[in-house]
Protein backbone atom coordinates (compact mmCIF):
# COMPACT_ATOMS: atom_id res chain seq x y z
CA UNK A 1 0.00 0.00 0.00
CA UNK A 2 1.20 3.51 -0.67
CA UNK A 3 1.99 5.25 2.60
CA UNK A 4 1.43 8.78 3.90
CA UNK A 5 -2.01 10.23 3.36
CA UNK A 6 -3.07 6.96 1.75
CA UNK A 7 -5.57 8.07 -0.89
CA UNK A 8 -4.06 11.55 -1.12
CA UNK A 9 -0.74 10.03 -2.11
CA UNK A 10 -2.53 7.89 -4.67
CA UNK A 11 -4.20 10.96 -6.16
CA UNK A 12 -0.81 12.61 -6.56
CA UNK A 13 0.46 9.56 -8.45
CA UNK A 14 -2.57 9.53 -10.72
CA UNK A 15 -2.40 13.25 -11.34
CA UNK A 16 1.27 12.99 -12.23
CA UNK A 17 0.42 10.33 -14.79
CA UNK A 18 -2.81 11.88 -16.08
CA UNK A 19 -3.88 15.47 -16.27
CA UNK A 20 -7.56 14.56 -16.19
CA UNK A 21 -8.16 12.33 -13.19
CA UNK A 22 -10.72 14.66 -11.60
CA UNK A 23 -12.49 14.99 -14.93
CA UNK A 24 -11.58 11.85 -16.96
CA UNK A 25 -11.07 12.20 -20.68
CA UNK A 26 -10.32 9.61 -23.34
CA UNK A 27 -6.70 8.51 -23.44
CA UNK A 28 -5.92 9.17 -19.76
CA UNK A 29 -2.84 7.22 -18.73
CA UNK A 30 -3.43 4.28 -16.39
CA UNK A 31 -1.04 3.50 -13.57
CA UNK A 32 -0.73 0.60 -11.18
CA UNK A 33 -1.68 1.71 -7.69
CA UNK A 34 -0.75 0.00 -4.47
CA UNK A 35 -3.09 -0.46 -1.54
CA UNK A 36 -5.45 -3.26 -0.71
CA UNK A 37 -7.61 -5.65 -2.66
CA UNK A 38 -10.67 -7.92 -2.99
CA UNK A 39 -10.20 -11.56 -1.95
CA UNK A 40 -12.65 -13.94 -3.64
CA UNK A 41 -16.10 -12.31 -3.83
CA UNK A 42 -16.37 -8.58 -3.15
CA UNK A 43 -17.97 -8.43 0.32
CA UNK A 44 -18.18 -4.64 0.65
CA UNK A 45 -21.68 -3.49 1.56
CA UNK A 46 -23.33 -0.17 2.26
CA UNK A 47 -24.75 -0.12 5.81
CA UNK A 48 -28.36 -0.32 4.55
CA UNK A 49 -27.49 -3.48 2.57
CA UNK A 50 -25.54 -5.27 5.30
CA UNK A 51 -27.28 -8.41 6.60
CA UNK A 52 -26.83 -7.62 10.31
CA UNK A 53 -28.61 -4.29 10.69
CA UNK A 54 -27.81 -4.05 14.40
CA UNK A 55 -24.09 -4.19 13.61
CA UNK A 56 -24.53 -1.83 10.66
CA UNK A 57 -26.06 0.75 13.00
CA UNK A 58 -23.13 0.35 15.40
CA UNK A 59 -20.61 0.76 12.56
CA UNK A 60 -22.30 3.99 11.49
CA UNK A 61 -22.17 5.15 15.09
CA UNK A 62 -18.46 4.71 15.80
CA UNK A 63 -16.75 4.91 12.39
CA UNK A 64 -15.47 8.25 11.06
CA UNK A 65 -13.87 9.35 7.81
CA UNK A 66 -10.72 11.43 7.77
CA UNK A 67 -11.36 14.22 5.30
CA UNK A 68 -8.88 16.91 4.27
CA UNK A 69 -9.75 20.15 6.03
CA UNK A 70 -9.65 21.96 2.68
CA UNK A 71 -12.45 19.68 1.36
CA UNK A 72 -14.94 20.65 4.08
CA UNK A 73 -17.46 23.42 3.47
CA UNK A 74 -19.06 24.28 6.82
CA UNK A 75 -20.78 27.47 5.64
CA UNK A 76 -24.06 25.96 6.83
CA UNK A 77 -23.35 24.12 10.12
CA UNK A 78 -26.54 22.10 9.65
CA UNK A 79 -25.63 20.92 6.15
CA UNK A 80 -21.87 20.50 5.80
CA UNK A 81 -20.48 19.50 2.40
CA UNK A 82 -17.29 17.47 1.89
CA UNK A 83 -16.14 17.58 -1.73
CA UNK A 84 -17.92 16.58 -4.91
CA UNK A 85 -15.81 13.92 -6.63
CA UNK A 86 -17.04 10.46 -7.59
CA UNK A 87 -14.89 7.34 -7.38
CA UNK A 88 -14.62 7.28 -11.17
CA UNK A 89 -13.44 10.89 -11.23
CA UNK A 90 -11.03 10.55 -8.35
CA UNK A 91 -9.27 7.28 -9.20
CA UNK A 92 -10.26 6.73 -12.85
CA UNK A 93 -11.97 3.40 -12.14
CA UNK A 94 -13.97 1.91 -14.98
CA UNK A 95 -17.56 3.18 -15.05
CA UNK A 96 -19.07 -0.29 -14.58
CA UNK A 97 -17.05 -1.05 -11.43
CA UNK A 98 -19.04 -1.25 -8.19
CA UNK A 99 -19.64 2.14 -6.54
CA UNK A 100 -18.00 4.02 -9.47
CA UNK A 101 -20.65 6.76 -9.36
CA UNK A 102 -20.68 7.16 -5.58
CA UNK A 103 -18.86 10.12 -4.01
CA UNK A 104 -15.30 9.42 -2.88
CA UNK A 105 -14.04 12.20 -0.64
CA UNK A 106 -12.56 10.43 2.40
CA UNK A 107 -8.80 9.92 2.74
CA UNK A 108 -8.63 7.45 5.63
CA UNK A 109 -10.77 5.75 8.28
CA UNK A 110 -10.92 5.93 12.07
CA UNK A 111 -12.84 4.41 14.99
CA UNK A 112 -14.23 6.10 18.11
CA UNK A 113 -12.82 4.21 21.13
CA UNK A 114 -13.70 6.68 23.91
CA UNK A 115 -15.99 9.74 24.05
CA UNK A 116 -13.27 12.03 22.67
CA UNK A 117 -10.63 9.58 21.37
CA UNK A 118 -10.15 8.19 17.84
CA UNK A 119 -7.95 5.29 16.70
CA UNK A 120 -6.47 5.31 13.18
CA UNK A 121 -3.26 4.55 11.27
CA UNK A 122 -0.20 6.69 11.90
CA UNK A 123 0.32 7.43 8.21
CA UNK A 124 -3.21 8.87 7.99
CA UNK A 125 -2.53 12.00 10.02
CA UNK A 126 0.76 13.78 10.76
CA UNK A 127 -0.55 16.96 12.38
CA UNK A 128 -3.85 18.13 13.78
CA UNK A 129 -4.52 20.64 11.05
CA UNK A 130 -4.48 18.11 8.22
CA UNK A 131 -7.90 16.53 8.53
CA UNK A 132 -11.26 16.46 10.22
CA UNK A 133 -13.03 13.38 11.60
CA UNK A 134 -16.43 13.15 9.90
CA UNK A 135 -19.22 10.83 11.06
CA UNK A 136 -22.35 9.89 9.11
CA UNK A 137 -20.57 9.73 5.74
CA UNK A 138 -22.60 6.86 4.32
CA UNK A 139 -25.17 6.15 1.62
CA UNK A 140 -28.81 5.47 2.52
CA UNK A 141 -31.14 3.05 0.73
CA UNK A 142 -32.31 5.94 -1.48
CA UNK A 143 -28.76 6.46 -2.71
CA UNK A 144 -28.39 9.80 -0.93
CA UNK A 145 -26.01 10.92 1.79
CA UNK A 146 -27.62 12.01 5.08
CA UNK A 147 -27.14 15.62 6.14
CA UNK A 148 -23.82 16.11 7.95
CA UNK A 149 -23.98 18.71 10.72
CA UNK A 150 -21.51 20.33 13.09
CA UNK A 151 -22.22 17.52 15.57
CA UNK A 152 -20.72 15.07 13.06
CA UNK A 153 -17.42 16.88 12.40
CA UNK A 154 -14.51 17.01 14.87
CA UNK A 155 -10.94 18.25 14.88
CA UNK A 156 -7.79 16.72 16.30
CA UNK A 157 -6.70 18.37 19.53
CA UNK A 158 -3.61 16.30 20.39
CA UNK A 159 -1.89 12.96 19.81
CA UNK A 160 -2.06 10.48 22.69
CA UNK A 161 -0.01 7.80 20.90
CA UNK A 162 1.76 7.73 17.54
CA UNK A 163 3.98 5.38 15.58
CA UNK A 164 4.56 5.16 11.84
CA UNK A 165 6.52 2.56 9.92
CA UNK A 166 5.94 1.32 6.37
CA UNK A 167 6.73 -2.25 7.39
CA UNK A 168 5.99 -2.39 11.13
CA UNK A 169 3.79 -0.69 13.68
CA UNK A 170 1.57 2.08 12.30
CA UNK A 171 -1.01 3.73 14.57
CA UNK A 172 -2.28 7.02 15.93
CA UNK A 173 -4.57 7.72 18.86
CA UNK A 174 -6.03 11.21 18.66
CA UNK A 175 -7.86 13.26 21.26
CA UNK A 176 -10.63 15.29 19.66
CA UNK A 177 -11.37 18.95 20.29
CA UNK A 178 -14.55 17.98 22.17
CA UNK A 179 -16.48 14.85 23.17
CA UNK A 180 -18.50 13.26 20.37
CA UNK A 181 -22.26 13.86 20.59
CA UNK A 182 -24.68 10.94 20.84
CA UNK A 183 -22.38 8.05 19.88
CA UNK A 184 -21.26 4.92 21.75
CA UNK A 185 -17.58 4.05 21.27
CA UNK A 186 -16.55 0.66 19.94
CA UNK A 187 -15.54 -2.06 22.39
CA UNK A 188 -11.78 -2.68 22.21
CA UNK A 189 -9.97 -5.98 22.76
CA UNK A 190 -6.93 -5.23 24.94
CA UNK A 191 -5.76 -8.82 25.48
CA UNK A 192 -2.10 -9.22 24.55
CA UNK A 193 -2.58 -12.55 22.83
CA UNK A 194 -2.63 -13.65 19.20
CA UNK A 195 -5.94 -14.15 17.45
CA UNK A 196 -6.08 -17.78 16.29
CA UNK A 197 -5.71 -18.39 12.58
CA UNK A 198 -9.21 -18.59 11.12
CA UNK A 199 -10.76 -16.03 13.51
CA UNK A 200 -13.66 -14.45 11.54
CA UNK A 201 -13.34 -10.71 10.90
CA UNK A 202 -15.39 -7.65 9.94
CA UNK A 203 -13.97 -4.30 8.77
CA UNK A 204 -15.71 -0.93 8.52
CA UNK A 205 -14.24 2.06 6.73
CA UNK A 206 -14.04 4.12 3.57
CA UNK A 207 -12.46 2.09 0.74
CA UNK A 208 -11.01 4.31 -1.99
CA UNK A 209 -12.60 7.29 -0.21
CA UNK A 210 -16.15 5.97 -0.70
CA UNK A 211 -18.92 6.40 1.88
CA UNK A 212 -18.87 3.84 4.70
CA UNK A 213 -18.65 0.19 3.68
CA UNK A 214 -18.77 -2.93 5.86
CA UNK A 215 -17.02 -6.12 4.70
CA UNK A 216 -17.02 -9.55 6.33
CA UNK A 217 -16.38 -13.15 5.24
CA UNK A 218 -12.71 -12.65 6.09
CA UNK A 219 -10.40 -14.35 8.58
CA UNK A 220 -6.98 -14.20 10.19
CA UNK A 221 -4.37 -15.90 7.98
CA UNK A 222 -1.26 -15.59 10.13
CA UNK A 223 0.38 -13.56 12.89
CA UNK A 224 3.34 -11.25 12.41
CA UNK A 225 6.48 -11.07 14.56
CA UNK A 226 6.17 -9.98 18.20
CA UNK A 227 2.37 -9.92 17.87
CA UNK A 228 2.63 -6.46 16.28
CA UNK A 229 0.14 -7.35 13.54
CA UNK A 230 -1.78 -10.13 11.87
CA UNK A 231 -2.49 -10.84 8.19
CA UNK A 232 -6.06 -11.29 6.90
CA UNK A 233 -7.97 -11.61 3.62
CA UNK A 234 -10.11 -8.50 4.11
CA UNK A 235 -11.65 -6.72 1.12
CA UNK A 236 -10.01 -3.35 1.76
CA UNK A 237 -8.57 -0.51 -0.28
CA UNK A 238 -6.63 2.71 0.01
CA UNK A 239 -8.93 4.83 2.17
CA UNK A 240 -9.46 1.85 4.47
CA UNK A 241 -6.18 2.76 6.16
CA UNK A 242 -7.01 3.23 9.83
CA UNK A 243 -10.19 1.14 9.58
CA UNK A 244 -11.29 -0.75 12.66
CA UNK A 245 -11.08 -4.53 12.23
CA UNK A 246 -13.41 -6.50 14.49
CA UNK A 247 -13.68 -10.07 15.72
CA UNK A 248 -16.94 -11.12 14.08
CA UNK A 249 -17.84 -13.33 17.05
CA UNK A 250 -17.16 -10.96 19.97
CA UNK A 251 -17.68 -7.68 18.05
CA UNK A 252 -14.55 -6.29 19.72
CA UNK A 253 -12.17 -4.04 17.81
CA UNK A 254 -9.02 -6.13 17.47
CA UNK A 255 -6.88 -4.11 15.08
CA UNK A 256 -6.19 -1.27 12.65
CA UNK A 257 -5.97 -1.89 8.90
CA UNK A 258 -2.71 -0.36 7.61
CA UNK A 259 -1.40 -1.93 4.38
CA UNK A 260 -1.95 -4.65 1.82
CA UNK A 261 -1.87 -5.83 -1.77
CA UNK A 262 -2.45 -3.89 -4.98
CA UNK A 263 -5.89 -2.23 -5.24
CA UNK A 264 -6.49 -1.80 -8.94
CA UNK A 265 -5.05 -3.10 -12.22
CA UNK A 266 -5.05 -1.26 -15.54
CA UNK A 267 -7.74 -2.20 -18.05
CA UNK A 268 -7.34 -0.11 -21.17
CA UNK A 269 -8.11 3.49 -20.29
CA UNK A 270 -9.38 2.88 -16.75
CA UNK A 271 -8.64 0.88 -13.60
CA UNK A 272 -10.36 -2.25 -12.34
CA UNK A 273 -10.45 -3.81 -8.89
CA UNK A 274 -7.69 -6.35 -8.36
CA UNK A 275 -9.27 -9.69 -7.41
CA UNK A 276 -7.22 -12.36 -5.61
CA UNK A 277 -8.20 -15.85 -4.48
CA UNK A 278 -9.36 -15.95 -0.87
CA UNK A 279 -6.03 -17.54 0.07
CA UNK A 280 -3.94 -15.67 -2.53
CA UNK A 281 -1.85 -12.49 -2.80
CA UNK A 282 0.04 -11.09 0.19
CA UNK A 283 -2.94 -10.44 2.46
CA UNK A 284 -3.79 -7.30 4.44
CA UNK A 285 -1.79 -6.23 7.50
CA UNK A 286 -3.73 -5.31 10.64
CA UNK A 287 -1.93 -3.78 13.65
CA UNK A 288 -3.11 -5.27 16.95
CA UNK A 289 -5.14 -2.60 18.76
CA UNK A 290 -3.50 -3.32 22.09
CA UNK A 291 -0.15 -2.04 20.74
CA UNK A 292 -1.62 1.43 20.35
CA UNK A 293 -3.60 1.23 23.61
CA UNK A 294 -0.51 0.24 25.61
CA UNK A 295 1.39 3.18 24.12
CA UNK A 296 -1.39 5.58 25.07
CA UNK A 297 -1.77 4.18 28.58
CA UNK A 298 1.91 4.78 29.25
CA UNK A 299 1.38 8.50 28.68
CA UNK A 300 -2.15 9.45 29.74
CA UNK A 301 -5.24 8.41 31.64
CA UNK A 302 -8.32 7.07 29.86
CA UNK A 303 -11.22 4.74 30.63
CA UNK A 304 -9.30 2.24 28.48
CA UNK A 305 -6.35 2.52 30.84
CA UNK A 306 -8.01 2.39 34.25
CA UNK A 307 -5.66 -0.41 35.31
CA UNK A 308 -2.47 -1.49 33.59
CA UNK A 309 0.02 -4.16 34.57
CA UNK A 310 3.63 -4.96 33.75
CA UNK A 311 6.07 -7.62 34.94
CA UNK A 312 9.35 -6.50 36.50
CA UNK A 313 12.05 -9.16 36.78
CA UNK A 314 13.95 -8.76 40.07
CA UNK A 315 16.28 -11.78 40.10
CA UNK A 316 17.00 -15.03 38.30
CA UNK A 317 19.27 -18.05 38.25
CA UNK A 318 19.72 -20.78 35.69
CA UNK A 319 16.72 -22.65 37.11
CA UNK A 320 14.27 -20.02 38.38
CA UNK A 321 13.37 -16.35 38.57
CA UNK A 322 11.47 -13.90 40.78
CA UNK A 323 9.69 -10.66 40.05
CA UNK A 324 6.70 -8.42 40.60
CA UNK A 325 3.53 -7.88 38.63
CA UNK A 326 3.17 -4.11 38.98
CA UNK A 327 -0.50 -3.09 38.93
CA UNK A 328 -1.05 0.63 38.28
CA UNK A 329 -4.14 2.79 38.84
CA UNK A 330 -4.30 5.31 35.98
CA UNK A 331 -7.52 6.96 37.13
CA UNK A 332 -8.22 9.88 39.47
CA UNK A 333 -10.13 7.69 41.97
CA UNK A 334 -9.11 4.96 44.41
CA UNK A 335 -9.40 1.43 43.01
CA UNK A 336 -10.61 -1.09 45.58
CA UNK A 337 -10.56 -4.26 43.48
CA UNK A 338 -8.35 -5.48 40.64
CA UNK A 339 -7.46 -8.55 38.59
CA UNK A 340 -4.63 -9.39 36.24
CA UNK A 341 -4.73 -12.32 33.84
CA UNK A 342 -1.28 -13.71 33.12
CA UNK A 343 0.32 -16.48 31.10
CA UNK A 344 3.36 -17.96 32.85
CA UNK A 345 4.32 -19.59 29.53
CA UNK A 346 7.43 -21.78 30.01
CA UNK A 347 7.59 -21.52 33.78
CA UNK A 348 5.98 -23.13 36.81
CA UNK A 349 4.80 -21.12 39.82
CA UNK A 350 6.78 -21.79 43.01
CA UNK A 351 5.56 -19.09 45.39
CA UNK A 352 3.76 -15.76 45.52
CA UNK A 353 3.16 -12.94 48.00
CA UNK A 354 0.83 -9.92 48.26
CA UNK A 355 -1.27 -11.73 45.67
CA UNK A 356 -3.57 -14.69 45.04
CA UNK A 357 -2.82 -16.82 41.96
CA UNK A 358 -5.80 -18.85 40.71
CA UNK A 359 -5.06 -21.51 38.07
CA UNK A 360 -7.18 -21.13 34.91
CA UNK A 361 -5.83 -24.06 32.93
CA UNK A 362 -2.40 -24.80 31.52
CA UNK A 363 -0.03 -21.88 32.16
CA UNK A 364 -2.84 -19.33 32.64
CA UNK A 365 -3.52 -17.68 36.00
CA UNK A 366 -5.81 -15.02 37.37
CA UNK A 367 -4.05 -12.77 39.88
CA UNK A 368 -6.17 -10.97 42.48
CA UNK A 369 -5.32 -9.15 45.74
CA UNK A 370 -5.39 -10.53 49.27
CA UNK A 371 -7.37 -8.45 51.79
CA UNK A 372 -4.39 -6.23 52.64
CA UNK A 373 -3.51 -5.37 49.03
CA UNK A 374 -6.87 -4.35 47.55
CA UNK A 375 -6.56 -0.58 47.37
CA UNK A 376 -4.53 1.34 44.78
CA UNK A 377 -4.38 5.11 45.13
CA UNK A 378 -4.72 7.34 42.02
CA UNK A 379 -1.54 7.33 39.97
CA UNK A 380 0.07 4.70 42.21
CA UNK A 381 1.13 1.07 41.76
CA UNK A 382 1.20 -2.01 43.96
CA UNK A 383 3.38 -5.11 43.59
CA UNK A 384 2.14 -8.69 43.35
CA UNK A 385 5.23 -10.83 43.89
CA UNK A 386 6.02 -14.29 42.55
CA UNK A 387 8.81 -16.80 41.92
CA UNK A 388 8.76 -19.57 39.31
CA UNK A 389 10.97 -22.29 37.91
CA UNK A 390 12.03 -22.13 34.28
CA UNK A 391 10.79 -24.88 31.97
CA UNK A 392 11.99 -23.35 28.70
CA UNK A 393 13.59 -20.26 27.15
CA UNK A 394 10.31 -18.27 26.92
CA UNK A 395 9.81 -18.18 30.67
CA UNK A 396 8.95 -14.54 31.42
CA UNK A 397 5.24 -14.04 32.19
CA UNK A 398 3.01 -12.40 29.61
CA UNK A 399 0.32 -10.02 30.89
CA UNK A 400 -2.92 -10.79 29.06
CA UNK A 401 -5.26 -8.22 30.59
CA UNK A 402 -5.79 -6.02 33.63
CA UNK A 403 -8.96 -4.58 35.09
CA UNK A 404 -10.12 -2.80 38.22
CA UNK A 405 -12.90 -0.79 39.82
Amino acid sequence: MTRARSILALEIILLAASAGCAEPQGGDAVVEVQGKVVYGADDRRDPFAYADQVWAARAVEFTAALVATSQIDATDPNNIHIGNRTLSERLNVCPDERFASQPANADCSATLIAPDIMLTAGHCINNCGDSRFVFDYYVTASGALPAITQDDVYACSSFLAYFQSSTGLDYAIVRLNRPVVGRQPAAVRTARTALPVGTPLIVSGYPSGLPLKIADNAAVRSNGPNLDWFVANLDTFIGNSGSGVFDASTKELVGILVRGAQDYVPAGTCNRVNVCPSDGCRGEDVIYAYRAIDDMCGETSSPLCSVTATFNLSSQSAAQYCGDIMVRNNTSAVISSWQVNVDLRQSSLLSNWNSIFTAQGGSLYGVTPPPWNHFIQPGQSIAAGMCASKTGPSFLPQILSASGS
